[in-house]
């Protein structure tokens, strides 16, 4: 599942063109499904419930993979397991903003997996997994709150109007105004930094701004 129908590289190229590649060569079309263009909640009719594994590797920037999570752990089985990459990635990269998947990772309620390798010493894994339970429902507010955290960017407004129709399906109104203030601030928050930045370079360039 992607959001993006091209490859963000190369918009020439279909989102997965790779392994659509090895799919055809070794003829596992019946085992394999590409689905571009939407937010996962919006192919739930495609894959149905009763998920038992998902793999969660994409923006790692907030609100990212915060939302997919709040949208998709109703449809995981009980027992099931939701495995996130990048949950280290600020740490090991000079991106300081790339924190999403270890804010899951930190505010989730189950048990949860992370593969240290003892031959690494004093390296946190990037990897990370948790175990979907009751508990995890239960305590869902605490991903919910993660979304009154700074974003990093401003999902369009498709996929913000899909999320909030998602939530407005799975939640109760306490979630719904929780995601709907978490909007609201981070568009002001969001918006007022980009006019920093921009104030700055035109600064630097000798222009005056107001």
């Amino acid at each position: 599942i992607d959001y993006a129908k091209n490859f963000y590289k190369d918009h020439t190229k279909q989102s997965g063109y790779l392994a659509e590649q090895i799919i055809n060569d070794k003829h596992l079309e019946d085992k394999h499904k590409f689905l571009l263009g939407d937010i996962a909640y919006n192919f739930i009719d495609k894959i149905g419930g009763e998920i038992d594994c998902l793999i969660l590797d994409t923006v790692h920037l907030l609100p990212g993979e915060v939302l997919d999570v709040i949208t998709l752990i109703p449809f995981m089985k009980k027992g099931g397991i939701v495995i996130m990459h990048a949950i280290a990635w600020t740490l090991y990269s000079d991106v300081k903003y790339g924190y999403a998947t270890g804010s899951v990772m930190a505010s989730v309620v189950g048990k949860k997996y992370i593969n240290y390798d003892v031959t690494r010493k004093g390296l946190y894994p990037n990897i990370g997994a948790f175990e979907v339970g009751e508990d995890t429902i239960e305590n869902i507010g605490n991903l919910f709150l993660q979304l009154l955290v700074t974003w990093r960017y401003i999902p369009d407004e498709k996929q913000l109007s899909a999320y909030r129709k998602a939530i407005g399906e799975l939640y109760t109104d306490t979630e719904m105004e929780l995601f709907d203030r978490a909007i609201e601030l981070n568009k002001r928050t969001v918006g007022l930094k980009t006019r920093i930045r921009e104030a700055i370079k035109m600064a630097f360039r000798g222009y005056t701004v107001s």
